[in-house]
């Protein structure tokens, strides 16, 4: 009898921990083609059409509009979320919110170049938008014909890059268009700098690792 209910706490066990963790809280904050960017319970996630869930949600399409998302087994139709807690009200001015990533020291944040999703770090010490070649290749950019050779300092040292116009730059709800830009042969950066020829665009606002950028008029 001992031996009977060992084995039927033993299945209990494997069936428990063979279940994907229940998700609370979803909300879509960026949407491309099949792509979307959403936070679970509070935790920012990149899904995409066709790879596993992630905590029990399973993006099965996306584009400008909405999201189609299959959450705890149950399938949902969502649109862009402005909001990052149920206390935030939607201003009439477009808002992001970042909030602060402790591994990378940084604020990352999801994002747009001509149209093409890509992740970006937050740097107002950057005065342009800087790529490395290999993420501009990455990206579509024909920098060496668009762009105009030239110097420019960087933290540790004077390099030649490409500097250009970027048609269209957008996060969130806040695009802008014919952004300055530089491109740097190589892997450096290694994360796309979201520089000032954008952020001076938005009014900043940081408090408690979360970053507020507002759009102006």
């Amino acid at each position: 009898m001992n031996v009977v209910k060992q084995l039927f706490a033993a299945l209990l066990f494997t069936l428990w921990c063979s279940v994907s963790p229940a998700a609370s809280d979803v909300r879509v904050v960026g949407l491309f083609p099949g792509i979307a960017v959403v936070l679970i319970d509070g935790e920012r996630h990149l899904l995409k059409v066709g790879r596993p869930a992630v905590n029990g949600v399973e993006l099965l399409d996306a584009d400008a509009q909405g999201a189609r998302l299959l959450v705890d087994g149950k399938a949902r139709d969502m649109k862009l979320s402005r909001a990052v807690n149920s206390s935030y009200r939607p201003a009439e001015k477009k808002q992001v919110r970042v909030s602060f990533d402790h591994g990378s020291n940084s604020y990352p944040v999801y994002g747009a170049i001509n149209g093409r999703p890509v992740q970006m770090v937050i740097d107002t010490g950057a005065s342009m938008i800087a790529l490395s070649s290999t993420q501009a290749t990455s990206l579509g950019l024909d920098y060496t014909r668009l762009g105009t050779l030239r110097p420019i300092t960087t933290a540790s040292d004077q390099v030649m890059a490409y500097e250009l116009q970027l048609t269209r730059v957008s996060i969130g709800g806040i695009e802008r268009r014919n952004v300055r830009a530089v491109v740097v042969e190589g892997d450096y950066p290694t994360q796309v700098l979201l520089g000032m020829s954008f952020l001076k665009h938005v009014k900043i606002q940081e408090n408690a690792g979360v970053m507020l950028l507002e759009e102006k008029f």
